[in-house]
């Protein structure tokens, strides 16, 4: 409660700002016109129009896709704020960031797959889907949080499964890793919780063996037993 509180406040007094733990800016989008605001309708055709009829290239498309789920996470905290919420103005704001999510993803794997040097859109999604998760960790629908751990479990999968071949790849997954251990050691002090710090062991284990898919799924299940 006591996040989700700081965050309302900081995005009063900073719009469109969200700040991670130690005060280090992570997400700076505009939510723009809300569901069930005059012209959200119009806003909706719109970003069909630009990703549909104007933009042309399928990496283009995905990048824009995943825009559209990060304007959607501010909608989500815009509405969030408001005690007033109608309750299908926030679901239509979660439904229509777990399609956009959903596509982003989906696109990314196909055009890596297709062209293996594009690994850099892997990367930016799973960074993108990791700072929503610690957003949407704060007190919004569990949906939300769920849609970004979903996607970002099958972006960072798909990397290592597919694209760790030397010291360096598992270097840079074992880096991704370890902003994930961050999260879960912000969450709470795993030494005061014996779960969390048997899943954390086991999780480190797998990291520095190399074996980062093992480990991602031990910390999956310690941010499980902590939201």
């Amino acid at each position: 409660m006591m996040r989700k509180f700081l965050t309302v406040l900081i995005i009063l007094v900073f719009p469109g700002i969200v700040l991670a733990h130690e005060g280090e800016v992570h997400f700076n989008v505009s939510a723009g016109t809300l569901p069930g605001q005059r012209g959200y309708f119009f806003e909706r055709a719109g970003e069909w129009l630009d990703v549909n009829i104007f933009t042309i290239s399928t990496k283009a498309k995905q990048e824009k896709k995943l825009e559209f789920a990060d304007e959607r996470v501010a909608e989500i905290i815009q509405l969030g704020m408001d005690p007033d919420t109608n309750s299908r103005n926030l679901g239509l704001a979660v439904g229509r960031y777990q399609n956009f999510l959903k596509q982003a993803e989906d696109m990314a794997e196909k055009i890596i797959i297709l062209d293996g040097k594009e690994i850099a859109l892997a990367e930016k999604f799973e960074t993108a889907t990791r700072l929503h998760e610690v957003v949407l960790s704060s007190g919004y629908p569990r949906e939300a949080l769920d849609e970004a751990m979903i996607e970002n479990e099958k972006i960072f999968k798909f990397m290592v499964v597919n694209y760790q071949f030397t010291d360096q790849d598992i270097k840079k997954h074992q880096a991704i890793l370890d902003e994930h251990l961050k999260i879960v050691k912000n969450l709470t002090d795993p030494n005061k919780n014996k779960k969390v710090e048997e899943y954390l062991e086991e999780a480190q284990k797998f990291q520095k063996a190399g074996l980062n898919t093992q480990a991602y799924d031990f910390i999956k299940k310690a941010k499980n037993f902590l939201y």
